[in-house]
């Protein structure tokens, strides 16, 4: 009981700095509930966006076209050397 009487006395005679420490705690709190509410606004707008727009995407490599360019940059170095 004595701690609550003290803290109370305490804060009462030093109004100054308990108000500034409040305003502190007040403006903290006020940014992370903002940056969370705005973290959530902003994963429901991707997650809507990605279902709307559905991308998909492919990559065909085509083996047979990167072999000849291969081979015909080999059989053209062999060539200059001889």
């Amino acid at each position: 009981m004595k701690v609550l009487k003290r803290m109370l006395k305490s804060t009462i005679n030093l109004k100054k700095r308990t108000l500034i420490l409040g305003l502190l705690f007040l403006v903290v709190l006020t940014f992370l509930i903002s940056g969370s509410a705005v973290q959530q606004s902003l994963k429901e707008v991707l997650n809507t966006n990605r279902d709307k727009v559905n991308a998909i995407v492919s990559i065909n490599i085509n083996l047979d076209t990167i072999m000849q360019e291969m081979m015909s940059a080999d059989s053209g170095k062999s060539k200059k050397s001889d």
